[in-house]
């Protein structure tokens, strides 16, 4: 993915980069999802094992309950690995159309998304 910075572009042009961009993004979050159903389930079983998690009882109304949490948490899990993709895809889209003025943003936003992410993940285990 390259900026196009200092280029006019067309309208076709700047769809052709944003439908790049997504086809990019969406082949990580698939990637992430299926990491995520690995990760699931030992992420399930430790949220099981929690205090507050012991005092309840987990009830499945439907067949297809515990199916469906599964498919969540690895939902979830792609769209938390994804998002620092999808905030630098975004800033890089957007950040050849922006003045002077706002140039000086840089990346400040992703590299801020992915230490909090790091620390996140780094607090949660």
């Amino acid at each position: 993915m390259t900026l196009m910075k200092g280029k006019e572009m067309s309208l076709l042009e700047h769809i052709k980069e944003l439908r790049r961009r997504l086809m990019f993004t969406a082949f990580f979050f698939a990637v992430f999802v299926m990491a995520g159903f690995f990760l699931a389930k030992p992420i399930i079983i430790y949220l099981q094992q929690t205090e507050e998690a012991k005092l309840l009882t987990l009830n499945a109304f439907k067949l297809t309950d515990p199916l469906l949490v599964y498919m969540q948490f690895a939902f979830i899990i792609g769209a938390v690995m994804t998002s620092p993709l999808i905030l630098y895809q975004l800033w890089a889209f957007i950040s050849p159309g922006l003045s002077k003025l706002y140039s000086c943003i840089d990346y400040s936003l992703f590299r801020r998304h992915c230490l909090f992410l790091l620390y996140f993940v780094s607090v949660c285990r």
